[in-house]
């Protein structure tokens, strides 16, 4: 399976089983300072909240950012989800430190446990060559660390 359809499916998955907190909207809490130079666009970054969370998007560049946080699945707590979502993913997940209560990523996502909810960040591309790539894919999961933890820093104000 192609590393852009295993994320795909990841970000899909997430919060259909689980219902919207009543945390903040999200677009708000990233500005378009913080979000252009993670999708190398030419044109600021603009925004539009959807079904699935938040969506950012650069005239003149494929790459997309989204992310969304639900409510954990009301028959498990929010860290047995994480932690269910967590071994889903297996060895191809990687710990990441210093973002949120817990946190992993796969490929160019980062899934976050933070203050009773899961928060899914990825950064991709409509360009399926671009995901293809192992080194972009780092590239742009580098990227978006700062990024993430500054969206985390800003749910937790």
């Amino acid at each position: 399976m192609r590393p852009s359809l295993v994320l795909l499916c990841l970000v899909l998955a997430t919060p259909l089983a689980a219902q919207k907190s009543s945390a903040p909207a999200l677009c708000p809490l990233l500005d378009p300072a913080d979000v252009t130079p993670l999708l190398h666009g030419p044109h600021p970054a603009t925004s539009a909240e959807g079904p699935f969370g938040c969506l950012w998007t650069s005239l003149g560049t494929n790459w997309v950012l989204t992310y969304d946080f639900a409510k954990p699945d009301p028959k498990k707590t929010a860290s047995a989800q994480f932690d269910a979502m967590r071994a889903q993913n297996g060895s191809a997940a990687r710990d990441e430190s210093g973002i949120g209560d817990r946190a992993y990523s796969i490929y160019a996502t980062y899934v976050v446990l933070v203050r009773g909810h899961i928060l899914t960040f990825q950064v991709t591309t409509d360009d399926d060559r671009g995901m293809d790539d192992k080194q972009v894919v780092a590239r742009y999961r580098d990227a978006g660390r700062p990024v993430v933890q500054k969206l985390v820093a800003r749910i937790h104000d």
